[in-house]
This record gives structure tokens, C-alpha cells and sequence, in this order.
């Protein structure tokens, strides 16, 4: 099995164990690439944290989080046609 079809595999087979059936030709291959077997553990890793993270998070948090955000203004791209702003003059 090559990395690409692993890769494909782990996504569609991550909530199976490796001793599942369908997991055979991906567990041999996670055997034999190092770089598959960590990105298998991670993404497993990942997906456990996840599953055991806790959501909610608190009124006070919230209402300083969005004030923060109120205050920053978004980036704007420079429009076509007009100058960019000027650098300030060195000393």
C-alpha cells in the first residue's frame, strides 16, 4: 500500500480498530512508514482530545473575547489603482 492509499484509509476507517478487517492492508503498511504510523497517531490523538474536550465556556470569557474583537479592525487589501501607505521616513 502506498502513502496516499494509507492516508485515504486512515480517514475512512479511523473509528475501527487496526485488528478490524478492513484495517489489515493499513496496519501492515503502518508496520513498514514511520511517517504514516505518526500521522495515524496523531490524528487518533487529535480525535480522542476532541472527543473528551469540554465546550462550554464561560458568559464572563465570552463577552471579553468578543469585546477584544470589536476592537480590532479587519486587514484590508489594497485596492487596485491606489497607493500603498506610505513607510515612514527614516532617521
Amino acid at each position: 500500500m502506498k502513502c496516499r492509499k494509507a492516508l485515504q484509509k486512515m480517514c475512512d476507517t479511523m473509528d475501527l480498530s487496526l485488528d478490524h478487517p478492513s484495517c489489515r492492508g493499513l496496519r501492515k503498511h503502518l508496520e513498514e512508514c514511520p511517517d504514516c504510523f505518526a500521522m495515524y497517531d496523531s490524528m487518533k490523538k487529535t480525535i480522542v482530545l476532541y472527543r473528551s474536550y469540554d465546550p462550554r465556556f464561560p458568559a464572563r470569557a465570552h463577552k471579553r473575547l468578543m469585546k477584544v474583537f470589536s476592537l480590532v479592525e479587519p486587514e484590508r487589501p489594497f485596492e487596485a489603482g491606489k497607493h500603498s501607505p506610505k513607510k515612514p521616513a527614516r532617521p
